[in-house]
């Protein structure tokens, strides 16, 4: 039987799920930031779809890392929803990414509960 999904969440890797130090090196991965790893769960937990997006070419390294800190996803670098128009931006409710200006994201996140009302926040207005 398929869960029903609430919605979708895309986080970025590095910056958001991991962190990194400037400048960035490919071959490096961050250590874990276990404020959004904490929000990635509970928000699985509660049936959304966890997209996983990244740059990096190699990404069975980020794919060991994500299992090695039991950080749960359904898509990794895809589109979960084709369409018949073609398109490489990914459908999602909410993007958490750390290179992205939002004119509604109005707190500076700091825990995982105020990123957890933010998310939710962005999920009322759609």
């Amino acid at each position: 039987m398929r869960r029903k999904i609430k919605g979708v969440l895309a986080f970025d890797f590095d910056g958001v799920i991991a962190t990194y130090d400037r400048p960035f090196i490919f071959n490096v991965l961050g250590k874990p930031n276990y404020e959004v790893i904490r929000t990635i769960r509970y928000f699985y937990k509660k049936g959304y779809y966890i997209l996983i997006f990244t740059g990096r070419l190699k990404t069975r390294k980020i794919r060991n890392w994500l299992k090695k800190y039991k950080v749960p996803y359904n898509g990794f670098n895809i589109n979960p929803l084709p369409t018949p128009l073609t398109s490489n931006k990914p459908y999602y409710n909410v993007f958490v990414d750390d290179k992205a200006i939002n004119v509604h994201f109005r707190a500076n996140i700091k825990t995982t509960k105020v990123l957890i009302k933010e998310i939710k926040k962005v999920l009322e207005i759609r």
